[in-house]
C-alpha cells in the first residue's frame, strides 16, 4: 500500500493530500508519477493564487476527481482519507452491488464497493480496478475501486446543480453536477447508503 495517514473530515490538507494523489499515481511509470506530482502542485498553486477581490459570499469546495470506467467523477476531498493500491481483495459471494469484497488498510478491513453497477456503467472483471480511495466523514468507512485518481479542483458551491432528468447514475448518490458537466458524488450519502447495505 501506499501513502500518508489521511485529513480529518473538516478542511483540508494540502501536503496530506498530494501525497496520496502521488501515490495514486503510482500505477504507471516513474516518468508518469513525475507528470501527475507535477500536475497537482501547479492545481494546488493555481488555487492558492485565487484573486482576493473574490466575492466573500463565493463559498467553495475542494473536489478530488478519479476515472471510472473511461468516465470522470467527483469527490468532496474533505471526505478523502487516502489513495492506495490494491494489494489484497476477499471476495464477498453474495454480497449486494456495489460491495465486492474487503480489505486491509492500516489496521481496519473495508469493505471495497465497485460503483459502476449503481452508476449506471457496463461492469467488467475487477483486475483493471487496482485504486482504492479511502472514503469517510468521521472515521474511514469504505474503499472506492478506480482506474485512476486525476487531480483537486476547486468549485464554487453555486456551481453544482441537481442532475438533469435522465442521468443513468442512483440520483440520490449525486451531490451534483458541474458546469463543466463533471458530477459529483455525494460521499456521506454514499457511505449512509453502503452502511445500510451492509447490516441489511
Amino acid at each position: 500500500m501506499t501513502g500518508q495517514g489521511g485529513s480529518g473530515a473538516h478542511g483540508v490538507d494540502w501536503a496530506a493530500l498530494r501525497h496520496r494523489m502521488e501515490a495514486a499515481s503510482g500505477t504507471g511509470d516513474v516518468a508518469a508519477d513525475a507528470e501527475a506530482a507535477r500536475r497537482v502542485l501547479a492545481q494546488r498553486a493555481r488555487l492558492l493564487a485565487r484573486p482576493a477581490s473574490e466575492p466573500r459570499g463565493a463559498a467553495r469546495i475542494d473536489v478530488v476527481t478519479f476515472t471510472l470506467g473511461g468516465e470522470t467523477w467527483g469527490l468532496q476531498a474533505r471526505l478523502v482519507w487516502e489513495v492506495f493500491r490494491v494489494s489484497e481483495l476477499a471476495r464477498l459471494p453474495g454480497a449486494a452491488a456495489p460491495v465486492v469484497g474487503i480489505t486491509p488498510w492500516r489496521g481496519l478491513i473495508l469493505p471495497v464497493l465497485d460503483l459502476r453497477s449503481v452508476l449506471g456503467m457496463p461492469t467488467a472483471p475487477l483486475d483493471d480496478l487496482r485504486l482504492a480511495v479511502v472514503l469517510g466523514a468521521d472515521r474511514p468507512a469504505l474503499g472506492i475501486l478506480a482506474d485512476a485518481v486525476d487531480e483537486v479542483l476547486s468549485v464554487g458551491e453555486d456551481d453544482i446543480t441537481e442532475p438533469p432528468e435522465g442521468v443513468a447514475a442512483q440520483r440520490d448518490l449525486l451531490l451534483g453536477v458541474t458546469k463543466a458537466s463533471l458530477p459529483v458524488l455525494d460521499g456521506a450519502r454514499l457511505s449512509s447508503f453502503i452502511a445500510m447495505e451492509l447490516k441489511s
